[in-house]
């Protein structure tokens, strides 16, 4: 039996706020998170970000053609990890188009995990969902025929005449699995702001439940037990709440320095960055 490390595979998570209040005069936010199916194989019954896998298909041209708002030469300069410091050797290097597709992943992961679209019509303008009934309601019977592998995201886009807009996305940070685990995932982080009353839900597959919720609330839940999460959730939630207002954590997160974090596993489980990542990262 092999004791070489799982490669951990490219992956993409968006944190998606909104403001907490229509007029929100102090700044406050909140993030959307949805709940693991307890028939998960992994990590069950927890709360996370949206999220999931790079396809192959999102990093190869006729998915980069549906994309907006970022090139491969720009995700290139975009991943800014520092290359001296933190874990950033401890993954296969992505090419400039893995990194452009990585932006798409997280699109799509977002729209089947939330039902949140994030894209643009042929003439640049953002596109909604919105509050029409019928515009909707066809959204969502989309959304359950992806489910279905009815077709894919990248035909979606093609069939509504609509292009990923991976400008909206701010690229935040970069997790790895410790070397440990069985399952490991190379997670790049996007935050996402959306306008206040914008609507999203679980999908009820792999997901049961969605919240809007602060980041304060739910670390303070899950302080109490009342709010299963894993240790790069908490941390990034952590992150979040020290800085209260959505301009301020929006001026953050466009200027802030990223080095790469693969926690150590200690007895208990335990999780732990090393020092000279705790507060970097």
């Amino acid at each position: 039996m092999s004791t070489e490390p799982v490669i951990p595979r490219p992956a993409a998570t968006v944190m998606v706020v909104r403001p907490a209040e229509e007029s929100a005069p102090d700044g406050s936010y909140e993030v959307f998170m949805v709940r693991r199916s307890t028939k998960s194989t992994f990590v069950p019954d927890v709360f996370v970000f949206p999220g999931g896998s790079l396809d192959r298909s999102d990093a190869e041209a006729n998915g980069l053609s549906r994309l907006v708002g970022i090139s491969p030469a720009q995700a290139q300069a975009d991943y800014r990890d520092k290359l001296d410091m933190g874990a950033v050797g401890a993954a296969p290097p992505l090419s400039p188009e893995q990194k452009a597709g990585l932006y798409l992943a997280a699109l799509r992961e977002l729209f089947e995990e939330a039902g949140v679209l994030l894209v643009q019509d042929e003439q640049g303008q953002e596109f909604e969902i919105g509050h029409d009934t019928e515009r909707r309601k066809h959204f969502h019977s989309t959304r359950l025929a992806m489910r279905n592998k009815e077709f894919s995201f990248i035909e979606l886009l093609e069939r509504e005449k609509l292009r990923a807009d991976g400008g909206r996305l701010i690229y935040f940070s970069h997790w790895i699995t410790p070397v440990s685990e069985h399952r490991r995932f190379d997670t790049h982080f996007f935050l996402a702001k959306v306008n206040y009353g914008q609507e999203a839900e679980a999908d009820e597959y792999e997901t049961t439940e969605g919240i809007w919720i602060e980041p304060a609330r739910a670390l303070e839940l899950n302080e109490q037990a009342q709010f299963n999460m894993i240790h790069p959730t908490i941390m990034h939630l952590k992150r979040l709440a020290l800085h209260p207002t959505l301009p301020g954590l929006l001026d953050y997160a466009r200027t802030k320095e990223i080095v790469a974090a693969m926690p150590d596993m200690l007895p208990g489980p335990v999780f732990q960055l090393p020092g000279d990542v705790l507060e970097r990262w």
